[in-house]
Order: C-alpha cells, then sequence, then structure tokens
C-alpha cells in the first residue's frame, strides 16, 4: 500500500525534511512562550516579596490580617504585649509581633540608665533559661541574664518571658516575648 506521501507524488524524504523544519519552527515558539511566563511569574514573586518587606509589615499593612509578622513601632508597645509599664526614655532595639494564627511577639528593649527594673513588682517571676528566642541574650552580649515568666490568667496557654540583663556597653537591654504553649504540642 502506498504512503500518502507517494500517493501525491512526494518523495519521502522530502516529507521528512518539512516535518522536521515545522516542528523546529515549532518548539522555539512554544520555548518563547514558556520564558515570557516564568519572567512574569519572577516578577510577581520580587514584587510581592518587596511589598511584603516594606508595606506589609507595618501595622498598616497587611501583617496583621495574614501570617507576617509586624515591626514594633515602639517601647511602649512592646511593654503593652509583654504586660509591663516600661519607663520612659525606654528605646525599642528592635521586636516585631504576629496576630494570626495566634498572636505572639519578640521585642528587645533598652533601658534608661539607672532605672529599677520593671519586672521588679510585678506577676513574673523566675525560670530557668528557655530556648527559643528571636534574638538571644547571648547574641546581644548579655552577661549572665536573669530569666523571667508570667501566665496571663485570662489566656493560661500563653506564657510571656523576660530576660534582663547588661550588654558589653553597659546598657540594660530587656528581651521579652510571648509563647503559646498550646501550638508547642500540635
Amino acid at each position: 500500500m502506498p504512503t500518502a506521501a507517494e500517493q501525491l507524488g512526494l518523495d519521502a524524504p522530502e516529507v521528512e525534511v518539512a516535518e522536521r523544519e515545522a516542528l523546529s519552527r515549532a518548539v522555539p515558539r512554544g520555548l518563547a512562550a514558556l520564558l515570557v511566563v516564568a519572567v512574569i511569574a519572577a516578577g510577581l514573586v520580587v514584587g510581592w516579596t518587596i511589598f511584603a518587606d516594606t508595606v506589609g509589615r507595618t501595622p498598616a499593612g497587611l501583617c496583621g490580617r495574614i501570617l507576617l509578622p509586624c515591626e514594633l513601632d515602639s517601647a511602649e508597645r512592646a511593654g503593652e504585649l509583654g504586660r509591663l509599664a516600661l519607663p520612659a526614655g525606654s528605646v525599642l532595639v528592635e521586636g516585631s509581633e504576629t496576630r494570626v494564627p495566634t498572636p505572639r511577639f519578640d521585642a528587645v528593649v533598652r533601658l534608661p540608665e539607672g532605672t529599677a527594673s520593671p519586672l521588679e513588682g510585678t506577676s513574673y517571676q523566675p525560670v530557668d533559661p528557655t530556648d527559643g528566642w528571636a534574638v538571644s541574650p547571648g547574641d546581644l552580649g548579655m552577661a549572665a541574664p536573669e530569666y523571667l515568666a508570667y501566665r496571663d490568667q485570662d489566656d493560661p496557654e500563653v506564657r510571656y518571658d523576660a530576660a534582663i540583663g547588661v550588654d558589653a556597653e553597659g546598657a540594660t537591654l530587656l528581651l521579652l516575648r510571648a509563647v503559646d504553649e498550646g501550638e508547642r504540642g500540635r
């Protein structure tokens, strides 16, 4: 039985060459479309990353609505989250809070020189050193920090931790965080 090419009077090798040429022209077009899609996807990822790292981390941004942490804006806010009255002149070194799925925060506050510890007379009690700090006392150069913890009666699964000590420059630093212990067991 003759092939379609033979029936049309075409030489079979010429048909094969024509098919290969058609395929070679089709592949670059498909490759170009794939390249365009990849560039667009990369642009979206870079754009989202920039947005999430700048606008998204502010309290007015998305951080309170999705899993992005919010950057704390003041020492007063850190004290509020840690259930402490910080002395006037306290300076927030760094800090963030996450509201979703469970509220938590980490903060480092530099206390004014010569002020009493804001932990005195509170419900914070001495505990063994704990791990899992966003910034560890050792990373800050704190020598022999004192570790304390407190549980809120309204939410007993949340433990508030504090570490207070003096850094290499002689400044008193206070590390604060809230840890959802119910989340640890999940």
